[in-house]
């Protein structure tokens, strides 16, 4: 094999393997109506026995474009609801435009890893000018939706930022994720590239 059949062999691999990767989203539904709203939504979830990378929310957001932010904490919302220190700012969106109760709209946020058999709290808000329909007909930390890797619970209703607390919420439309088994592309092209190197010195002996 000479060095450009191995160079084109070592990139399909590489491709086909981060395609894997990023494989499509599963979607995990909560409940599929909305009765109330607020600027923000926060809730817990927990994974199962694998790891994901969260990726997605769908749901009915305001009918009004806005900032809206994404904040998390491991361990869950519970003790923590009104500390704003104990949470970590994830991402952002500016200019985001929703639908209202009408239809959901999707964000795409940066990827957040969450680790196996944990619990994280959520926390969904927007900055001024819009905001989150979701569902007061729950129970405060109900089950209301998931999958065996993915469980969403019912949580809090929250003012801009981290302030009025409206007990007993629940997201209305979707979470996606990805499972996070299989080594991430820039892991994957650094072994091509010291799998291209050795190949390269077994050829110059030859």
């Amino acid at each position: 094999m000479n060095m450009k059949m191995l160079k084109a062999a070592v990139a399909g691999l590489v491709l086909s393997l981060s395609s894997f990767v990023n494989a499509s989203l599963i979607t995990v539904n909560s409940l599929d109506t909305s009765n109330n709203g607020q600027r923000g939504i926060m809730f817990d979830v927990m994974t199962g026995t694998s790891a994901v990378n969260l990726a997605e929310i769908s749901t009915f957001f305001y009918n009004a474009t806005s900032t809206y932010e994404l904040y998390f904490i491991e361990g869950g919302l519970s003790g923590n609801e009104s500390n704003a220190g104990a949470w970590t700012l994830h991402d952002s969106i500016t200019g985001f435009t929703g639908y209202g109760e009408g239809a959901t709209a999707t964000w795409s946020f940066k990827n957040l890893y969450l680790n196996s058999n944990t619990t994280y709290g959520l926390y969904f808000t927007n900055t001024s000018g819009g905001g989150i329909h979701y569902n007061d007909s729950v129970t405060l930390n109900e089950l209301v939706g998931g999958d065996q890797n993915l469980s969403v619970y019912a949580g809090l209703g929250r003012s801009y930022a981290f302030g009025n607390q409206y007990n007993s919420r629940a997201l209305a439309g979707s979470l996606s994720y990805n499972l996070t088994q299989v080594p991430e592309p820039s892991t994957l092209a650094i072994f091509a590239l010291s799998f291209m190197g050795l190949a390269a010195r077994r050829l110059k002996k030859k």
